[in-house]
């Protein structure tokens, strides 16, 4: 009798006590809100306290449930320009979280205790070479836990823009047949010392059996007046009449000496009296991209794929004609 006396005491206590109170759970990870009409019991065998509540949880400190974001600015670079990726995490305090992908960097490297520093904000700068003549994207990839669950991983990507026409010299080793001019000095334009350079006449250039050239020249960007470069153009490389010929194969490319066919406009086979190469500053398609302030070479070689060694001139030197058509 007295037990059961001391019981209701109690619950009307701790009724008392509930009015406008919280109830922390899971660490202080979920709030549940107590109003008046709530009620709590006590079972008189156990001491068990039962509470009763019509509102739910609130979870994350009253801010809703856990919250991971994650982007990477700019989207899009050029090869070896930087961009940021940058986090946040709440609550961070009791977040477990692990950073996979971003291929090329360090963040794969990067602990949970980094992530959730500074309150879970942080950010880390990258840049990316790509040696490959097409763009190619990489993805940031972020997963948090928490004591309330885990949250779905957050994604973020960058684009790597190529680098123009020819591709890199990764992983290839110039021939020791190849010689190596300078554009202005080879095919002697005074007017025209820069590529592309537009001349009246035809630059002739002379090729021994078992060599290839390589004629070296750096882009111009678009500067106006009359040796202007208009942002895009082609090359005649051509046999005359009367010279010494055969047919041959060219390529613009960033090493000399390389016929690599990457499917960029940067190639093309001469078997014929005329043939031409085209190029762009932009993105015509079927045209060789070229960057502004980078070094090319244009390769000619007296051969034919598969097989370039196998001489097609005739005599111990063949001609190849130039000119820029426009």
């Amino acid at each position: 009798m007295v037990r059961a006396a001391l019981a209701v005491i109690l619950v009307f206590c701790l009724n008392l006590s509930l009015h406008a109170q919280n109830l922390n759970i899971n660490d202080g990870a979920c709030v549940v809100p107590l109003r008046a009409a709530s009620s709590a019991t006590i079972d008189p065998a156990t001491g068990d306290i039962r509470v009763l509540t019509d509102q739910f949880p609130i979870c994350g400190g009253g801010g809703g449930g856990p919250s991971v974001t994650l982007s990477a600015l700019p989207g899009t670079v050029n090869s070896n320009e930087s961009f940021t990726v940058s986090w946040s995490i709440s609550p961070a305090a009791n977040a477990n979280c692990v950073a996979t992908g971003g291929a090329g960097t360090t963040w794969s490297q990067t602990s949970s205790a980094n992530l959730q520093a500074n309150n879970g904000n942080g950010s880390r700068v990258y840049a990316l070479t790509n040696g490959s003549t097409q763009a190619t994207s990489v993805t940031f990839t972020l997963a948090c836990t928490f004591q309330s669950g885990s949250v779905a991983p957050q994604n973020a990507s960058v684009t790597i823009n190529g680098t123009g026409g020819g591709g890199s010299c990764t992983g290839f080793t110039p021939p020791n047949t190849v010689i190596q001019t300078e554009f202005s000095n080879t095919f002697g334009f005074p007017e025209a010392p820069q590529f592309p350079g537009r001349v009246q006449g035809l630059g002739a250039l002379e090729i021994s059996v078992g060599t290839n050239r390589a004629v070296r020249f750096t882009m111009r960007g678009i500067t106006g007046g009359s040796n202007d470069v208009t942002p895009f153009g082609s090359m005649n490389l051509r046999n005359e009449q009367g010279f010494p010929q055969g047919p041959f194969s060219a390529a613009i490319k960033s090493c000399p000496g390389d016929f690599r066919n990457f499917g960029d406009g940067c190639n093309v086979v001469n078997n014929s009296l005329s043939n031409q190469l085209s190029w762009t500053l932009g993105n015509e398609p079927g045209f060789c991209k070229l960057v502004p302030g980078q070094v090319y070479y244009i390769n000619i070689v007296h051969g034919l794929p598969p097989n370039l060694s196998q001489p097609t001139c005739p005599e111990s030197s063949c001609v190849v004609f130039y000119k820029r058509e426009k």
